[in-house]
């Protein structure tokens, strides 16, 4: 397992257990970031900031989501699309990206704002 794949566990487990937002960067770059959140919040914040059915990816395993991770970052980064990761098919966490959160998630417009 690459410190990658290590990493991004030990982030999941942030948000599925602790329920933590969690902010991804890519080598220092801001507007390349992605953010994790529960999925409770997401459903919650997706009522009152609605995301278009075309930009939610299938769910895609734990396991899949940290070999793959870097895709999942660039789908939320250059194409908008929000993608559920699941632990034996129940919800553990959402890549969502950066605009959409900093609408959505006041504690991320915060920290986007002190960049």
């Amino acid at each position: 397992m690459s410190d990658m794949q290590k990493n991004s566990a030990n982030l999941l487990g942030r948000v599925a257990i602790h329920r933590q937002v969690v902010e991804l960067t890519y080598y220092d770059v801001a507007d390349e970031s992605v953010i994790l959140i529960h999925p409770d919040v997401w459903h919650k914040c997706r009522k009152k900031f609605p995301v278009d059915e075309g930009k939610i990816r299938p769910p895609v395993g734990v396991k899949d989501a940290r070999m793959n991770f870097a895709e999942l970052r660039e789908a939320a980064v250059f194409n908008g699309w929000h993608t559920m990761i699941t632990r034996r098919d129940r919800e553990h966490a959402v890549v969502v990206p950066l605009p959409w959160a900093c609408q959505a998630l006041p504690e991320v417009q915060k920290s986007s704002e002190s960049r």
